[in-house]
């Protein structure tokens, strides 16, 4: 056991010494960990974002794409109203 974290006080404890050790002998840090490290001075280099990055939905190919448009402005279309008889 190389610490603990109590997420709701925010109590972070690390036992330094065996961190590094590990790191050295080529163990790795998920990028969350690596993050909390950073943090505390323990390591040394950049936080890394773990957020999702947002995209935008790309299609396949451009054949496809134009397949969809033409798809979606034919259900847009507006039907001439029906009159109803009394």
């Amino acid at each position: 056991m190389l610490g603990s974290y109590a997420a709701r006080p925010g109590n972070f404890e690390v036992n330094t010494e065996r961190v590094k050790y590990w790191i050295g002998q080529g163990a790795q840090t998920s990028d969350t960990m690596h993050n909390f490290l950073v943090g505390k001075k323990i390591i040394t280099g950049k936080k890394i974002n773990v957020l999702p990055k947002k995209h935008p939905i790309k299609l396949a190919s451009p054949v496809a794409a134009g397949e969809v448009e033409k798809e979606v402005s034919a259900q847009m279309e507006v039907a001439p109203a029906e009159t109803l008889s009394a």
